[in-house]
């Protein structure tokens, strides 16, 4: 029996995903980004991350009271463990993608963190080039580390090979609607027919658009293996499925992600997916990096 423990932004993902299960609307909506500045943002933010790490504790504590759980996984979030049961972090970073004194308070307070964990499971392989690079890589890490593999939905057979390009759109507002606008005007420039996926709060008109908006975990696969031509953020999760799905993108960082432009650079290097910034995402860059795709 698996339930599962979620924020409220969260719920409209877990029902549809896994209506059967059963689900704790319990946690915090936490957002944590690690960017410029990262080390003086921290530490303005220091009584919020407590006071969520303290929540999702007594959510947690809360939850086992009541019911007889065997483990806990979390998914990147902190405070969801129990002292008296197994509990396993699920993160593909342990170390992050800063310099200097950013780096060093955010490495030890991740590994603080980590290590009131019994376990650690990076969805990742083994053997290199990792998908994550260098970022599941920490000294401060003193609990077991386990790489269990990518993560992704069930792999979908083709059955087209659309010519369109296809716009994945993730992450929060508002880069994620100014994202569309950007890639819809550039394709639109170019008279490109493009398929936008995900939903946004941009409203794009354009004579070569298809607009799908928000769609299930099984069509977003399906459309991946489909399109050749796909634009996309460098987020982890995205990168997991196109590798499980063979394909290659265009990878555009989210600003002030150093997480995503690390991860964008090392892609870039490990496995030849093209990328670029939004800065210079511009209809001769465009033409010239769909072309290595």
């Amino acid at each position: 029996m698996v339930e599962i423990a979620a924020s409220p932004s969260q719920v409209k993902y877990w029902k549809e995903t896994f209506p059967l299960l059963t689900l704790h609307v319990i946690l915090p909506d936490n957002h944590i980004r690690w960017g410029k500045h990262a080390a003086a943002k921290l530490l303005f933010r220091f009584s919020e991350l407590r006071k969520n790490l303290k929540f999702e504790e007594e959510a947690m504590a809360y939850l086992c009271s009541k019911n007889l759980y065997d483990v806990i996984i979390s998914d990147n979030r902190y405070g969801v463990r129990n002292s008296s049961i197994k509990s396993i972090l699920l993160t593909h970073q342990l170390s992050l993608p800063l310099n200097g004194i950013s780096k060093l308070v955010g490495n030890w307070l991740v590994a603080k963190l980590a290590n009131r964990f019994h376990e650690i499971w990076i969805p990742d392989q083994a053997s290199q080039p990792r998908l994550s690079g260098n970022l599941n890589e920490s000294a401060g890490i003193i609990r077991p580390v386990k790489y269990i593999g990518t993560l992704h939905p069930p792999l979908p057979e083709k059955e087209s090979d659309n010519q369109a390009v296809l716009v994945m759109l993730s992450g929060p507002e508002p880069q994620r609607s100014m994202f569309a606008k950007q890639c819809a005007q550039v394709l639109t420039e170019m008279k490109e027919t493009f398929v936008v996926m995900g939903s946004c709060e941009q409203i794009i008109v354009s004579e070569f658009a298809t607009i799908l908006g928000q769609v299930s975990v099984e069509t977003a696969m399906q459309r991946q293996a489909n399109h050749q031509r796909i634009i996309c953020r460098s987020g982890y999760t995205t990168l997991m499925e196109l590798h499980a799905n063979n394909r290659k993108a265009l990878l555009i960082p989210t600003p002030g992600q150093a997480e995503q432009n690390y991860l964008a650079d090392h892609w870039n290097k490990s496995f030849g997916y093209p990328s670029c910034t939004e800065k210079n995402l511009n209809k001769t860059n465009l033409e010239l990096l769909l072309k290595q795709l």
